[in-house]
C-alpha cells in the first residue's frame, strides 16, 4: 500500500486529477510512488480493499454554519441547538502521532477538505483507478449536521470536511480497532472494487459520484 508523506502534509498547492482542480486537499497519498505504477498496478494495490472514514462527514462546515448564520437558523431551532452544534468543534482535532504511524506503513489515506467525504471518495477513485462501493448509511455523521444541511437545503456528504480522513486498508476491521485503541473514532464505510463505477448505495437506491468544482459551504458564509 502507498506511505504517508509527511512532505505532502504540508504541501498546499494546487492538485489537478484528470481536469479537476483540487484545492488544499491536503493529499496523504504518496503521489511519487503512484507515478511510479501503471494503471493496472495502481488498481490491483487498491482494489477489493475497505474504506473507512475518521471523524464524521461534514462536521468543520456545521460548525461554522452554525456560528455565522446564527439568526436564521434561530427561527427554526433553539438557541441551544446552535451550541451544542458549535460545541462539537472539540471533535475537529488533528489524529495522534502515533496513529499516523502505524497508518504510513499499510494504508492509503486523504485527509479531507473542500467537497467532503463525497469529494475524497471521487479523489481517491481517480487518483488510483479504481471502483467504489460506498454504504452511505455507514458514513458518521452527526444529527445536528444533518439537521442544519436540511434547513439550508445542501447535501451534509459534500460539506467541509476538515480533520477527517479517508483511509484506505486491507483489513478494515483489524484497522479500526487498532484506531480505537489510539483513541481514534473510524467507520468502515464500504470497499473498493475493480470495476468503473463509483457508487454509493443507500437502502435500494444506487446513485454514482461525480465530479465536483465547489463546496456548499462557500456559497453559505
Amino acid at each position: 500500500m502507498l506511505q504517508v508523506s509527511s512532505e505532502m502534509q504540508t504541501n498546499k498547492k494546487r492538485k489537478r486529477v484528470k481536469g479537476l482542480a483540487v484545492e488544499n486537499c491536503h493529499a496523504l497519498f504518496a503521489s511519487e510512488n503512484l507515478d511510479k505504477l501503471s494503471d493496472r498496478e495502481k488498481k490491483s494495490a487498491f482494489s477489493d480493499k475497505d474504506v473507512l472514514l475518521i471523524g464524521y462527514a461534514g462536521l468543520a462546515g456545521a460548525v461554522q454554519i452554525a456560528e455565522k448564520k446564527q439568526e436564521e437558523l434561530l427561527s427554526r431551532y433553539p438557541m441551544f441547538f446552535i451550541e451544542q452544534t458549535i460545541l462539537q468543534k472539540a471533535l475537529l482535532k488533528e489524529i495522534p502521532e502515533a496513529a499516523t504511524a502505524m497508518m504510513s506503513g499499510e494504508c492509503g489515506v486523504l485527509a479531507l477538505s473542500k467537497g467532503g467525504v463525497y469529494q475524497g471518495l471521487w479523489y481517491i477513485a481517480e487518483l488510483t483507478g479504481v471502483g467504489l462501493e460506498i454504504e452511505c448509511k455507514k458514513i458518521p455523521i452527526k444529527q445536528e449536521t444533518v439537521e442544519i444541511c436540511n434547513f439550508f437545503d445542501i447535501n451534509p456528504y459534500l460539506l467541509y470536511a476538515d480533520k477527517a480522513m479517508l483511509v484506505v486498508t486491507d483489513n478494515g476491521y483489524r484497522m479500526k480497532h487498532k484506531l480505537q485503541q489510539l483513541g481514534v473514532d473510524a467507520e468502515i464505510i464500504g470497499v473498493t472494487t475493480k470495476g468503473p463505477d463509483k457508487a454509493v448505495v443507500n437502502g435500494e437506491e444506487r446513485r454514482f459520484l461525480e465530479k465536483r468544482v465547489f463546496d456548499p459551504l462557500d456559497e453559505l458564509v
